[in-house]
């Protein structure tokens, strides 16, 4: 009776840390690429990758043209980056992939659930962009639970490379900066610009560069993105560089350039009387539809997957669909609309970008909508949809 009752108990528990970790309900895209529809992170350090190539330790390719190979060595990168934390690959809560071709969706999915096992597949979004690598068909970046023994009170990098390929964001709270953007006459002197608007952004919440934790670059051509690369390492200088993705957006020679990054305790500035609050730099004008910066107070966070419509429609279709997607996912994980922090919208045609512009004031609280950063791409990893919504959220209670 004793071991009876012990079984029941462990399975028991193990089902409750099953639903706090992930929601109840899970999104089979396409037949094949299965994901959490949201995985629930009470406050642990939480580990941000840079993007994750297909090359060996010399910077060279990995597989030729072989999708599958290339996949592969990404995955084994993320397990070894992980390792590092003393983390594994079950602990990724979050996954992004960046695919040069929607059409190999399907192939990728295959490696994704070689790689992960039902019951701990990670929230996961899909975008698809030239890459920064001639011939990569893949990249990606995570974010994972760092399991570390030692406490962990400021930003912890990776700094074995030029380019730093990952850092930790320590528990507490933590800042979602939407993309910023600066003109310039070339490419590299608008990231210059757009990092100095992004350092005074830190400045006004008496933030530092060192408290940055990733950044993501949304720039057009990709054919340049070394002049992206090379000002982001001069505007760092001899500091500790933060990880990078690039995308690929649709605005021809601009950059805006996203931001997070980690609030240490003894900072006053932020108001930290909610679970989540949404600030405006005094240099910049709100707006009802997205927020500047949002700012994570509570301890748990919620990492939703790219959701797309079901079933292709016209723009309308496509943002109603989601949204109604979205509101199911966020109450089934114990948050709502009021509570989203930070989002990301890829949108690749113009009518489903009007309607979403359209339709936001309909669903938002004009005083806090989420912090957000929208871009114009040439795909959003799924055949007949044109728009995709990457979202982070709070418990509402």
């Amino acid at each position: 009776m004793i071991a009876t009752r012990n079984f029941w108990t462990v399975l028991f528990l193990s089902l409750l840390v099953s639903r706090i970790s992930f929601a109840q309900s899970r999104i089979n895209s396409s037949g094949m690429q299965a994901r959490a529809d949201a995985v629930i992170v009470d406050d642990l350090p939480l580990l941000h990758t840079g993007q994750i190539f297909p090359i060996d330790a010399n910077g060279d390719l990995v597989g030729g043209d072989d999708l599958t190979a290339q996949c592969k060595h990404v995955f084994k990168r993320l397990k070894e980056i992980a390792a590092n934390s003393e983390s594994a690959i079950t602990d990724v809560v979050k996954l992004n992939l960046y695919v040069g071709d929607e059409a190999d969706a399907a192939v990728i999915a295959t490696q994704i659930n070689a790689t992960w096992d039902d019951d701990v597949l990670p929230a996961m979004m899909w975008v698809q962009t030239p890459l920064p690598l001639a011939k990569a068909k893949i990249a990606a970046d995570a974010v994972i639970i760092a399991r570390l023994n030692d406490e962990i009170s400021g930003v912890l990098r990776d700094d074995s490379q030029t380019n730093s390929m990952w850092s930790i964001l320590p528990t507490g709270r933590a800042v979602y900066i939407a993309g910023q953007a600066e003109p310039g006459e070339t490419l590299g002197e608008a990231t210059t610009k757009t990092l100095e608007s992004l350092h005074n952004t830190l400045k006004f919440m008496e933030l530092k560069d060192e408290h940055v934790v990733q950044i993501k670059t949304f720039l057009n051509p990709m054919s340049q993105v070394k002049d992206v690369d090379a000002a982001i390492t001069t505007f760092y200088k001899d500091r500790s560089l933060p990880p990078v993705s690039h995308v690929e957006w649709g605005s021809k020679g601009a950059i805006e350039i996203e931001m997070i990054a980690f609030v240490p305790a003894d900072n006053r500035v932020i108001p930290s009387d909610d679970s989540v609050v949404f600030l405006t730099p005094p240099t910049m004008t709100a707006s009802p539809v997205f927020s500047r910066i949002g700012v994570i107070n509570s301890p748990t966070k919620i990492y939703v997957s790219g959701l797309t419509a079901n079933g292709e429609g016209d723009g309308e279709h496509e943002v109603r669909d989601i949204f109604s997607q979205l509101t199911t996912v966020l109450k089934d994980a114990g948050s709502d609309l009021r509570h989203m922090v930070k989002a990301t919208y890829y949108v690749s045609g113009d009518e489903s970008s009007n309607q979403l512009n359209m339709l936001r004031p309909k669903y938002y609280d004009p005083k806090r909508p989420p912090s957000a950063s929208k871009a114009p791409v040439s795909g959003v990893g799924k055949k007949g949809r044109t728009l995709s919504i990457d979202m982070i959220a709070v418990p509402a209670k």
